[in-house]
Formats: structure tokens, C-alpha cells, sequence
């Protein structure tokens, strides 16, 4: 009975525990795989010698392996190293690539490389000093060295802009009568350069010409067909009713020189002239004087004896030694212009020859020997070189006191050219428009032929100034 009671008891005490037939989770966790490469920016540039960072993120951001390996499609153009920084070796595009060291994903930057940048050293203007009159305008032009410079931007400004201001562009405009500064600033270093601006009032000449008072009369214009050398100039009565002035000597380089300067005539001798044709004033821009170093095609290139442009002072100037030779290579326009400039005017053909005559009938002012020419006048005479270019006065002048009439420089009329009549004449002009402006007198390039009284000659006055520069004037006043 015992034994029988403690089984039962025994088996009372059992738990009965369920037993499932699932089976239990991994404490473990699995490896997440990389799906790709992204590489940050995806464009870069940079300059030959600079650096640049890259960046790549691997995807996804919880991937176990984040190790990836940079290269350059080219690195020559520019390479990188093992931390996506990127270097510029020589200008040109290249792509460079990021690999994800698990499956080998890719994705790239494209990376530009420009030129170094090369500094301004330095930076300068093209004149020293302008000189203008109120009102007027002139664009400097500036040089910024080295020429290759990567940045060569400047800033303008001016030292006193009640005198002259200046645009962005480097365009002077003068304001009121003064001097000022004007500067160019480069973006790049800061250099500067500058140019003195002179604002100038218009004035009329700082010399006083010698004048030959000359009276009205009435004297036979032309010559006989029976003098030597009759160039079909027809003789015929000429009444001048007016008291005139003639200057002595022909106009020089010096006069002609403050000429230009005071009306602010530029390198190319271009300027402003008022005359008449065919009844009505003009007024336009015309050539005025050539800078005599050019070269003349004409006569080989060896007439340099008038005006320079000096591009470092920005005006005209005599040649050296020539400051008292007649003015030459000019225009009729140039002459006109000067004439108004000095408050007088260009004499007539009749008005010229006149005054030349002196009272004479002769074929030459001093009589009819042609042997007598090289006394009053400075021109070939045949049988070797032509002659220098001399100052002028240095011949013997006509009975009235007028000098170098007869050589040195021909001399421009106000006419128009046409034939001569016959018939007695008042006060004449000339005809009242047409091709050729008068031409009188001889020059260092021309014989006794030419020293005539009664010889005429002509020009285009558009054709340009004047063969060899043998071209001059004077002027008279009432």
C-alpha cells in the first residue's frame, strides 16, 4: 500500500510542460549589401596647381562596407588621391571616377581645368597729357602687362571732376578750364596709371604777324603773249577797290603749330573748317595738315620739313631746326581754317598777284631777267640737287616788302581755278565753285618758270596736302 500511495503522489507532482514544434529566432544579424555609389559634386572646376575636395556616399547608408577607391580618367588633365582631393595639372576636362569596393559600383564628377591665373604686374596709358576745350571728348586707351593677365578689368577715375570727369570705358570729358588727374586703377593688384588733363579756353595766337599795308589800284592782271614762258595767262584790267593787308613772310611751322595745338587738332589732322562754295557757307572736318615724317610717295620720301606729332606731349611741333620754316605739307582747308583762326582770310588770285607785281609790268617783279630769280626766291635752278628748305626771309623781297613770293613753298589762293578773259574785271573771286583751288609762286622743286607774275597753278583741295609738302600760304586782314 506504501508503495502504491507514493507513485500516485509522485506522479501528481509532475509539471506537464507544451512542447512547440517552431523553431527558435537567430540572436545573429545578417550583412546589409552595397546598391551603389553617389560622388558629390557631380562638377567641378578648378585652375592648373589648385585643389578641389570630392565626396561619394554609398547606398544604402547602413551598407556595411563604405570603402571605395578614387581615380582620373586622365591624369594628365588632373589627378586624385585617396581622399577625393583633386588637383589641376593642365587645362582640359576629365572625369573622375569613385568604385565601391563591394561590386565595384561606380559614379563620377566631371572636372574642369582652367589656365592659371597670371597676375597684373603693371598697367599704363597711351599719352601723357590731354589737352582739350570744354565740352570735348577723348577716349584713352590703357595696356595692363602681362598681356595674358587672367584679369585685366580696371576702374577709372578723376582727380578733380569740376575740371574733367571720366566714364567706366576711360572717355574724358572736359568740363570747365583747368588741370586734373585723370586714373586708371587695375582690379587685379591695384596698379595705377595716370595722364594730366588740360581743359583749355580757345584762344586766339600769342603772336602778332607782320603786315604790309597794301593799296587799292587797278593794274593788268596775266601777261603779253609775246613774254617768255606765256602759259595762256590772258591779260586783262584788274580794279581792286579795297586797302588790303598782306602778311611779309609766308605763314611757319611754329604759327601753323599753335594753331593746331589751340584748337586741339589731333594726330590725324583732321578738324573742323568753314569756307564758301557756290554761294553757300560750309562748315565741315576736313585734313589739315599731315605729319611731314610720313613718307611721300611722289617725291621719294625726303620732304620732312614741317610738322611732327608728338605722341607723348599729344600736339604738333616743328622739326627740329625748322621752327622758322614756311609751313608745307597742309591743306587748302588747313590754310582756310588758320586765316579765320588768326581773324583774316586767304588772298585772292588777283589779290596775290597784286601784291607780287609791286607796281611792276615786268615778267618778274624785279624785271624780265629770269637770271635773277635765286636773289628773291628759294627755288631749282637747274643743274643739280633741288634746295633745302630755308627759314624764312632770307631772299630779297619785293618792292613792296613781301618776302619769298617768288620760292620756298607755293602759295594757296581762296579762288577757285578757271581760265581768264579778256575783259575788264572789279574786285574778282574767282568763279563760284569747281575742282581746283589756285596755286601761286614757285617752290624749292620748281624752276624760274614758275616765279613768273602772271603763272598759275592748281590743286584738288580733297586730294590730300599738297606733293611733297611744298605746299604753304600767308594770309592778309582789311
Amino acid at each position: 500500500m506504501k508503495i502504491k500511495y507514493l507513485f500516485a503522489a509522485l506522479v501528481a507532482s509532475l509539471v506537464i510542460v507544451p512542447v512547440s514544434c517552431d523553431k527558435e529566432p537567430d540572436t545573429g544579424s545578417e550583412e546589409v549589401r552595397v546598391e551603389g555609389i553617389s560622388v558629390n559634386p557631380s562638377q567641378l572646376t578648378i585652375k592648373v596647381g589648385e585643389t578641389d575636395t570630392l565626396s561619394y556616399e554609398i547606398i544604402p547608408a547602413d551598407a556595411e562596407n563604405k570603402n571605395a577607391a578614387w581615380s582620373s580618367q586622365n591624369e594628365r588633365i588632373a589627378i586624385v588621391d585617396e581622399d577625393g582631393i583633386v588637383t589641376g595639372v593642365a587645362p582640359g576636362t576629365v572625369e573622375i571616377m569613385a568604385h565601391s569596393e563591394e561590386g565595384n559600383f561606380l559614379d563620377m564628377a566631371e572636372v574642369t581645368v582652367l589656365e592659371a591665373e597670371v597676375r597684373v604686374n603693371s598697367v599704363s596709358i597711351d599719352v601723357e597729357t590731354v589737352r582739350l576745350f570744354p565740352g570735348e571728348t577723348y577716349p584713352l586707351e590703357y595696356v595692363v602687362e602681362p598681356v595674358n593677365a587672367t584679369n585685366t578689368d580696371v576702374s577709372w577715375s578723376s582727380g578733380d571732376e569740376s575740371v574733367a570727369t571720366v566714364s567706366t570705358e576711360g572717355v574724358i570729358t572736359a568740363v570747365a578750364i583747368g588741370e586734373t588727374e585723370v586714373t586708371v586703377t587695375t582690379v587685379d593688384g591695384g596698379f595705377t596709371a595716370s595722364c594730366t588733363v588740360l581743359v583749355l579756353d580757345i584762344k586766339g595766337p600769342t603772336f602778332t604777324l607782320e603786315m604790309v599795308p597794301i593799296e587799292a589800284g587797278t593794274f593788268m592782271m596775266g601777261a603779253p603773249e609775246s613774254e617768255q614762258y606765256y602759259m595762256n595767262e590772258v591779260q586783262h584790267e584788274v580794279t581792286l577797290t579795297k586797302d588790303f593787308n598782306m602778311s611779309a613772310y609766308e605763314i611757319t611751322t611754329t604759327q601753323f603749330a599753335e594753331f593746331l595745338n589751340a584748337l586741339g587738332i589731333d594726330k590725324d589732322g583732321m578738324g573742323e573748317v568753314t569756307y564758301i562754295d557756290n554761294g553757300q557757307e560750309i562748315t565741315d572736318v576736313k585734313l589739315l595738315v599731315s605729319d611731314s615724317s610720313l613718307p611721300d610717295v611722289s617725291l621719294g620720301g625726303t620732304w620732312d620739313h614741317g610738322l611732327h606729332w608728338n605722341a607723348e606731349e599729344n600736339l604738333w611741333e616743328p622739326i627740329p631746326g625748322g621752327e622758322n620754316y614756311p609751313i608745307g605739307h597742309i591743306s587748302w582747308y588747313g590754310a582756310v581754317a588758320f586765316a579765320d583762326w588768326y581773324g583774316g582770310e586767304l588772298p585772292t588770285e588777283a589779290q596775290w598777284e597784286y601784291a607780287y607785281r609791286a607796281g611792276s609790268q615786268t615778267a618778274y617783279p624785279w624785271g624780265d631777267d629770269p637770271d635773277m630769280a635765286s636773289d628773291y626766291g628759294n627755288i631749282y635752278i637747274g643743274g643739280g640737287n633741288m634746295p633745302e628748305m630755308c627759314e624764312i626771309g632770307q631772299k630779297q623781297p619785293n618792292a613792296w616788302g613781301l618776302y619769298d613770293m617768288a620760292g620756298n613753298v607755293r602759295e594757296y589762293c581762296y579762288d577757285w581755278y578757271s581760265e581768264l578773259g579778256a575783259e575788264p574785271v572789279t574786285d574778282p573771286t574767282g568763279p563760284s565753285t569747281g575742282e581746283w583751288r589756285v596755286l601761286r609762286g614757285s617752290d624749292i622743286t620748281s624752276s624760274v618758270v614758275y616765279c613768273r607774275s602772271a603763272f598759275r597753278d592748281s590743286y584738288d583741295p580733297d586730294k590730300g596736302t599738297g606733293a611733297g609738302g611744298v605746299f604753304g600760304f600767308r594770309i592778309i586782314t582789311y
